[in-house]
């Protein structure tokens, strides 16, 4: 089921990754990439809880061509680019999807120069990258843990997977609080199982009570938490070094996007439902793989046509991202996600 309003709070939590990338430190912005990781566990479990196919075989096929054809192509077009101009780090753990891994093996050795060359540039070298190797990770797990768990041990599982990823971060806080160990699937992954926990609780068809309830209690709670004090972390990463405060973000987000998906008609989602804003959202993914490229791209137009200097480097690269973005779309993903007719989903019984 289409949720314009989904799409629209796709396309703000871009604008908000792009502005805090763009030294905009505004802390609270950070926190739209989790934002994305609920977003994944919901809309992922939805698509796996349509029913239990009576062909496993022939649904995880389809299921992951569907997944490939969706996130591969455009990915491996971005990062071999950015590979060609020489402005990407660690191009076998990109390609591999392990960068975040290779991210939080440099941390444990702080005093060498690895991490602190990769982090002395965090805008350059595509690091971005490391929430993409998450949800890849993501993608080739969870959906063979769902589909052979019974219905009545999901909760249950996913709870309890919950309880150990806030155990595993708690331990890594109290023992080693300088890794990153954020950037592991195991811990940021939390906010993924809330979002995963939120699908299959709303397919139970629970009382979840008005949905404007849940949109606008999570938030005013995620914008009762932006007034704290904000998180340190040297690298300004702060997803990386995850706070006490993770579940509770975690909820917040959850909240929201229960809301958001049930409530279409509040002001809010009205709001989110514009085109311009649902549109950035539907070609968000690639947005989001190629705006630090642009980064790179502008400062080189900068360098080649001075005259640009009269104008806002924001708006400068904000405008090529999106013309990028658009023909990234146009021309690659929307004729490549037309292949996945070819591999319908099996019924359900």
């Amino acid at each position: 089921m289409y949720k314009a309003q989904l799409d629209g709070f796709r396309g703000m939590l871009f604008l908000a990754v792009f502005t805090y990338h763009h030294n905009i430190t505004l802390w609270i912005l950070t926190y739209a990439l989790p934002c994305f990781f609920v977003m994944s566990g919901f809309l992922i479990t939805r698509i796996l809880l349509r029913g239990d196919p009576s062909n496993k075989k022939a649904f995880f096929k389809a299921f992951y061509v569907r997944r490939a054809l969706r996130i591969l192509p455009i990915f491996y077009i971005v990062v071999l680019t950015c590979w060609y101009f020489g402005i990407l780090l660690f191009p076998l753990s990109q390609l591999t999807y392990t960068f975040n891994i290779k991210l939080f093996w440099l941390s444990i050795d702080r005093d060498g120069s690895g991490f602190h060359e990769v982090f002395k540039n965090w805008d350059f070298g595509q690091m971005h990258l490391w929430s993409m190797c998450i949800e890849e990770q993501f993608y080739m797990l969870y959906p063979l843990l769902l589909m052979w768990t019974k219905k009545i041990w999901r909760v249950p599982i996913l709870l309890g997977s919950i309880v150990l990823s806030v155990a595993l971060r708690l331990w890594f806080s109290t023992f080693y609080p300088e890794l990153l160990s954020g950037a592991l699937l195991p811990v940021c992954g939390e906010y993924i199982l809330w979002g995963c926990l939120a699908a299959v609780l709303t397919e139970k068809r629970l009382a979840f009570g008005p949905p404007c309830v849940w949109l606008y209690g999570g938030a005013i709670l995620l914008l009762g938490l932006a007034q704290m004090p904000a998180p340190h972390m040297e690298t300004g990463f702060f997803q990386f070094v995850p706070g006490k405060l993770q579940t509770v973000f975690a909820i917040g987000i959850t909240a929201t996007i229960i809301g958001l998906w049930h409530d279409d008609d509040s002001l809010l989602s009205r709001f989110l439902q514009l085109r311009p804003i649902a549109y950035i959202g539907k070609i968000s993914y690639g947005l989001y793989l190629m705006h630090m490229a642009m980064f790179d791209l502008g400062d080189w137009l900068y360098e080649q046509y001075p005259t640009l200097n009269n104008f806002n480097d924001y708006t400068v690269r904000l405008i090529l991202v999106l013309i990028f973005g658009s023909a990234s779309w146009y021309l690659i993903e929307a004729p490549i996600n037309r292949l996945k007719r070819h591999f319908p989903m099996p019924s359900f019984s």
